[in-house]
């Protein structure tokens, strides 16, 4: 599924009529009444159609109360419009102050050592960035367009409909007769259209989603994914969710995703621990509040750099020292030149990290 682009835009609104302020409100209060939630994301992509299947991600979120946690365990990424594989994590916490971020680290495995005293080399990076607003869905973040909650990474339904320049709603019905609600809407930069259709039967929920997005580079192709919900499913708190959903993309509708959801709780007690994301001693982050570089130790930082030259400064020196190690050492050049090529990249991580994301259902990530 495509999580979709962050873009700079002046953003202009406009109020929602009575029926779109309604069925929007309904769309809302399906999950007005959760409190806790938390569940596993499956995804798996196909090339011809949905005859061979390869797994993508797998994501599992929680989320209470102002506070979320997401962990998400690629299988590759889309490169160039090549699918290359190859096992990648991304840990993401919410919170009302802080949003924090941590890739290449398995939760799952044993606590990395860490390169700084020389003996690993590694690629774990924290990122410390403002926090994200909420909604009652939960903020915009790839579990929600996963699940087809909100219609864009970007946007809630309710945000999309005030920002849209062109959009109207119409009565319509599905496939099997049953009542829909139809929004035609565009992003507020015109790049994305989108046809969203609600299901009133399934708790306003998105059933269907049709996304356009116009690459104007010059001889590049209209982008066309269509996702329809397969199958529901309802927790004992009345919520309700699609349990699975598929999308389609390309001229032939040959490449194919497919998205489950499993091991759903809801309103259910989550510990504050499984919340919070600590950074592993010896990780290098940075502040994209402060504009400044640590390196982590036990809770805090032990070192601190004001600017990107000055780490890159303490970095080459440390480079140098471990390049000087005994051959009995586990680095070697190749390795060497990995971590220098990884912390020099470090700068311009965070700003790439959408594309990422674009990995997530297929774009990622």
């Amino acid at each position: 599924m495509w999580c979709g682009l962050i873009v700079g835009m002046v953003v202009t609104s406009f109020a929602p009529d009575a029926d779109a302020d309604r069925v929007i409100r309904k769309h809302e209060d399906n999950f007005a009444g959760v409190q806790s939630i938390r569940g596993t994301i499956e995804g798996r992509r196909s090339e011809d159609g949905g005859k061979t299947w390869r797994p993508m991600y797998e994501v599992k979120f929680l989320k209470n109360g102002q506070s979320e946690r997401v962990h998400s365990r690629f299988h590759g990424s889309l490169f160039d419009g090549k699918w290359r594989g190859g096992i990648t994590h991304l840990d993401e916490a919410y919170t009302p102050t802080e949003t924090r971020s941590l890739s290449g680290l398995d939760p799952e495995a044993s606590r990395p050592r860490i390169p700084l005293s020389g003996q690993d080399v590694s690629t774990i990076r924290g990122g410390i960035m403002a926090p994200r607003p909420a909604s009652t869905e939960g903020r915009k973040v790839g579990w929600n367009r996963m699940l087809m909650i909100n219609p864009d990474v970007r946007y809630s339904l309710r945000d999309l409909y005030v920002r849209s320049r062109n959009r109207t709603l119409k009565r319509g019905r599905s496939d099997d007769g049953a009542s829909t609600w139809e929004f035609t809407l565009s992003s507020p930069d015109d790049a994305f259209s989108y046809v969203v259709t609600l299901s009133p039967d399934h708790g306003y929920l998105i059933s269907g989603l049709t996304m356009r997005y116009a690459d104007k580079t010059p001889g590049a192709e209209e982008v066309v994914e269509i996702s329809s919900v397969q199958e529901y499913m309802t927790d004992a708190s009345g919520l309700t969710l699609p349990k699975s959903s598929r999308s389609r993309r390309g001229p032939k509708g040959d490449e194919v995703f497919e998205v489950t959801l499993r091991d759903l709780e809801v309103n259910r007690p989550i510990a504050d621990e499984d919340l919070a994301l600590e950074f592993p001693a010896g990780a290098i982050v940075v502040n994209h509040v402060t504009q400044k570089y640590h390196v982590w130790g036990d809770g805090a930082p032990t070192t601190t750099f004001d600017t990107p030259q000055a780490f890159n400064d303490w970095n080459e020196k440390r480079l140098i020292a471990l390049e000087r190690r005994p051959a009995r050492s586990a680095l070697n050049a190749t390795n060497l030149a990995i971590l220098a090529a990884a912390t020099i990249a470090l700068i311009g991580l965070f700003a790439v990290r959408r594309k990422l994301r674009r990995a997530i259902g297929g774009s990622p990530a």
